[in-house]
């Protein structure tokens, strides 16, 4: 007779636990923005976007862009911060994230463009870039993280864009 009580007492449970429905945030959900934002000239996605330099001419570019099917324009690349996350765009300012541009960037369609130099990495970040030799790469040891403003003044935050330093 116990089991009997026992396992009906289980099944109840059972039950009551299955018919529940998960609401709101969910820790593991994988959540993306409604407009998301696409690095053109990235080479590898590990994990975000990757683009390459060259260590023989130094430069670093970015070339970003929103879908044609959110009928949004880019108006411009409002604030850059190289760093280990996007903090500084919310209020935060952690000591490891350096804000890498004080004028606006202006847009052309969905699309926009940054560039800078490794030169110029060093001289905003204080950060040197690491040494490699003529057979393998080294990564930046800051991503990148773009605050772009759209036609309508709303706002997007890009995934951190990691910069691999080619001989």
């Amino acid at each position: 007779m116990k089991i009997l009580q026992y396992s009906l007492i289980c099944f109840v449970l059972l039950a009551g636990f299955s018919s529940c429905e998960k609401d709101g945030f969910v820790p593991l959900s994988d959540v993306r923005p409604e407009i998301p934002i696409v690095v053109t000239n990235g080479m590898e996605f590990r994990p975000g976007f990757t683009v390459r330099a060259s260590r023989a001419t130094g430069d670093i570019k970015f070339d970003l862009e929103i879908p044609a099917s959110s009928n949004r324009s880019i108006k411009e690349i409002t604030n850059i911060v190289a760093g280990t996350t996007a903090g500084r765009f919310f209020g935060r300012t952690p000591s490891t994230d350096f804000v890498y541009i004080t004028t606006p960037i202006a847009g052309s369609g969905n699309k926009v463009s940054f560039s800078t130099t490794l030169t110029q990495f060093t001289a905003k970040t204080g950060r040197v870039v690491p040494a490699n030799n003529a057979a393998n790469a080294v990564e930046l040891p800051l991503q990148f993280f773009f605050l772009i403003t759209l036609d309508d003044n709303s706002t997007l935050v890009s995934e951190p864009v990691r910069v691999l330093v080619v001989p």
